[in-house]
């Protein structure tokens, strides 16, 4: 079975929607005929969409990571509303789905132009996912680093939590980037190496390691958090803040 069943989708969800979200955990098996993905969303007898849907994967192993990964997310994130639950098919949706139909008479070279595009289509999806993959290999994510209070009393500490970090990060090996998550109530940071090696190291040094009276907590980022920092515009406040507490001493 490479087929998942899900539930709880907003009314207004439609096929394009559903590739994109689900796409995440692997190539979604195009239809033959119309080279769309193999997507039905479910309606009643008037044509509206119920809220759930039966999508088909390249391979069963993506049902396994879509299940994992998918179910309890948000289809819109931010949206409490459009969580969604994904499961193996049901009885009667496993039935559906593995129906005979009636095969429509089909060209021999449409047919093998069709595979050649599919396998074409799975190479390059295998390459973007192992790459992404790798990525995320090299961050480490910090929390418990600083507190929203903390940054309200004192603007310089972003620039300075920034610095430190970087610092204490590089005797293990080169950093390419340190971000500050500074709208995250868990005081988040993240630190991407160069090599996946020292982002290990990182955690090993960092996770249980006390920082401000806080214990702090490291881990190799999973691909699936998503943290809050400022915008452009929140950090030309914090800038104008700054200036206006040099001002002040």
């Amino acid at each position: 079975n490479a087929s998942i069943y899900v539930t709880g989708l907003p009314l207004d969800v439609d096929a394009e929607e559903l590739a994109t979200f689900f796409g995440k955990c692997g190539m979604l098996m195009d239809d033959v005929l119309t080279g769309q993905p193999k997507i039905k969303i479910y309606r009643d007898s008037y044509g509206h969409p119920k809220g759930d849907a039966l999508i088909t994967y390249y391979r069963p192993e993506s049902v396994v990571l879509a299940i994992q990964l998918l179910d309890g997310a948000e289809l819109r994130l931010g949206k409490p509303n459009t969580v969604v639950h994904v499961q193996e098919p049901k009885d009667e949706q496993q039935a559906e789905s593995s129906k005979p139909k009636p095969k429509p008479k089909m060209d021999k070279k449409l047919a093998q132009k069709h595979l050649k595009q599919m396998e074409k289509k799975l190479d390059w999806h295998e390459t973007v996912v192992k790459d992404k993959s790798e990525r995320f290999k090299k961050i480490v994510i910090l929390k418990h680093m600083f507190t929203m209070e903390e940054i309200d009393e004192d603007p310089t500490l972003l620039l300075d939590l920034k610095m430190d970090i970087r610092s204490e990060a590089e005797k293990l090996g080169e950093v390419t980037n340190v971000i500050i998550y500074d709208k995250s109530p868990e005081g988040v940071c993240s630190v991407r190496f160069k090599e996946p090696a020292h982002a290990e190291q990182c955690v090993k040094l960092m996770n249980g390691r006390y920082f401000g009276g806080r214990q702090v907590e490291a881990h190799i980022h999973n691909g699936k958090e998503k943290y809050e920092k400022s915008s452009n515009k929140d950090e030309e406040a914090v800038s104008a803040s700054y200036e206006k507490w040099l001002t002040e001493e």
